[in-house]
């Protein structure tokens, strides 16, 4: 059985600031319970998070965020900042050092992993 890795978003803006300042490398999963292409990514995000805590322990964060209408009400949560950035789910955000630096749209294995990689290069790992 893997693991559970991946991690609900934070509810306050403070605590997802208090993550990304914590994690050097956050690769964040946003979806919506209504798409069928997102629940089919799910196990896929999760064994990818086991190997990036096995890889980097500590340092690494794999989170998800749901935008389905009831998730993303309050405008100063990071769920709604989430929604706004992304134009369809599935959606991949890559942060370093706390700062967005890679996006995908849509599901693309070796994109992602590409873009995680690029990422680890960058942080000197």
């Amino acid at each position: 059985m893997v693991p559970r890795l991946v991690f609900p978003v934070p509810e306050t803006m403070s605590e997802w600031r208090a993550w990304r300042a914590h994690f050097p490398l956050i690769v964040l999963y946003v979806w919506k319970e209504s798409c069928m292409p997102c629940l089919k990514v799910k196990p896929a995000f999760e064994r990818l998070a086991v190997e990036l805590a096995q890889r980097f322990p500590g340092r690494t964060l794999c989170a998800k965020d749901q935008i389905d209408d009831a998730h993303r009400r309050e405008e100063d949560t990071p769920t709604f900042a989430h929604w706004k950035m992304c134009h369809a789910v599935p959606f991949f955000i890559v942060f370093q050092n706390g700062q967005m630096v890679d996006q995908l749209t849509g599901y693309d294995e070796r994109q992602l992993r590409a873009m995680i990689e690029k990422a680890i290069q960058q942080l000197g790992w």
